[in-house]
């Protein structure tokens, strides 16, 4: 079982649990006992639980292998659909809201209950995939592969850069249910036919990898048949770039609105902490490469970077004290509404870079220039994954981050996105 059929097992798990204590709880709490209360209303809670679960990460892979990851993903998720049940039901009646709310206790209690069992019993890592390693740099993939327990490495066969006779004798002989070959080989249509006619499964380690860390490597960049494949993947989807653009208008005038209350107490405490200015200004770089001069809150001392640009690092003296609590919640990045309603930014998005940082990055990330294909925005998919940068390699990370956005962006990206973010800042996840 591959950890992405796993996944899926787990999806199925959590809407039968959640379905069946549904069911029990609506024909004992409820007099209508018609198809819609019985079986409908129950089914279509268990599938807003399941899309609530997913789009915070309790079915990311590091959180399926982690009790502690999961309870807390969980738990998480379920305080959202708490949310969504009393905004929605508050009027209902009394029998409907005790049910909804033991529904929501019973539904934690048993999804728990199921991951308990199911990981401290390591029931579906007895269910392992056998896979052939067939690339011609085999060590990293080998590597990867060994630290995840759904797959078993039966043979490793190394093609340079052709399908040789002695190994296509032991990919003949082989007992697998899967050989993983790079972008390169598949895209060769003769290879792909070959190990297809002899009845194998192929798969891309770029997709295994990308899949499970929810990265593109750098490396698989220097690959030209994934490059192209990544640029082909990034083209321009006038539906999704209108409709994004639309959402971003009405969630940066309802944000706007919302943060006009809390702004004067927040313009305060600046003033009252330390001497300088209120806000804080500087360049950004966005689509297409063009420059645009991005608005903060000032949570650092004044003159903060009298030597020139600096990155914040953990507990860097130069934050003040209603800094640090701005930074946690992310309070101070909020000015950025107006960059959304002018169209220089986006909700959901890569965090642009400053200019004197970036001379610095290109010369260690040569992909660099490909996070210009989108525009940037307040929270993205690395921001949500990733620490901030405090070094060259802390940037490689996150650009791997950024690149998987940029190529699977989508909807439902942005909707986990916006989870995981709202997550953060609940939970004083910033810095």
């Amino acid at each position: 079982m591959s950890p992405f059929e796993k996944q899926r097992v787990w999806k199925i798990l959590d809407f039968f649990v959640v379905s069946v204590i549904g069911i029990f709880l609506s024909r004992l709490l409820l007099e209508n006992k018609g198809v819609y209360t019985l079986c409908l209303l129950p089914f279509s809670v268990a599938l807003l639980w399941v899309i609530l679960m997913d789009g915070v990460g309790v079915y990311e892979y590091e959180n399926l292998n982690s009790l502690k990851n999961s309870i807390a993903c969980l738990t998480f998720s379920v305080a959202i659909v708490g949310l969504i049940y009393a905004l929605v039901c508050y009027k209902l009646a009394y029998n409907v809201r005790l049910l909804l709310v033991l529904h929501m206790i019973l539904g934690l209690l048993f999804t728990i209950l199921t991951r308990v069992f199911i990981i401290q019993s390591g029931v579906l890592n007895k269910f392992r995939k056998k896979v052939i390693v067939a690339l011609p740099n085999y060590k990293n993939a080998l590597d990867f592969l060994m630290n995840h327990p759904e797959y078993e490495v039966v043979k490793v066969v190394k093609i340079n850069p052709v399908l040789t006779e002695e190994a296509e004798q032991i990919l003949e002989r082989a007992d697998a249910d899967e050989i993983i070959v790079n972008y390169g080989h598949l895209k060769d249509h003769e290879f792909a036919k070959r190990l297809l006619n002899k009845g194998h499964r192929a798969s891309c380690f770029e997709d295994i990898y990308e899949g499970l860390t929810g990265k593109i490597s750098l490396d698989f960049i220097d690959n030209k048949a994934y490059l192209a494949k990544f640029l082909a993947e990034v083209k321009e989807d006038r539906l999704y770039d209108f409709l994004k653009r639309l959402l971003d208008l009405i969630g940066a005038a309802i944000a706007g609105v919302i943060y006009l209350f809390v702004f004067p107490l927040i313009a305060i405490a600046v003033k009252m902490d330390s001497k300088g200015p209120l806000f804080y200004k500087h360049k950004r770089r966005g689509k297409d490469g063009k420059l645009f001069t991005i608005w903060k809150i000032r949570t650092m001392v004044k003159d903060a970077e009298r030597n020139g640009a600096q990155r914040a690092k953990k507990g860097d003296p130069r934050i003040t004290r209603v800094g640090r609590i701005l930074r946690k919640t992310r309070l101070d990045e909020f000015p950025q509404i107006f960059n959304i309603l002018k169209g220089e930014m986006s909700i959901i998005g890569p965090r642009p870079e400053r200019p004197e940082h970036e001379k610095e990055l290109k010369k260690h990330i040569p992909s660099y220039d490909l996070r210009y294909l989108v525009k940037p925005g307040m929270a993205g998919w690395a921001m949500v994954n990733y620490e901030y940068i405090d070094s060259i390699e802390d940037a490689k990370i996150r650009h791997e981050y950024d690149l998987y956005y940029i190529k699977n962006r989508g909807f439902f990206l942005d909707f986990k996105i916006f989870l995981r973010a709202l997550k953060q800042l609940v939970l004083f996840k910033g810095r």
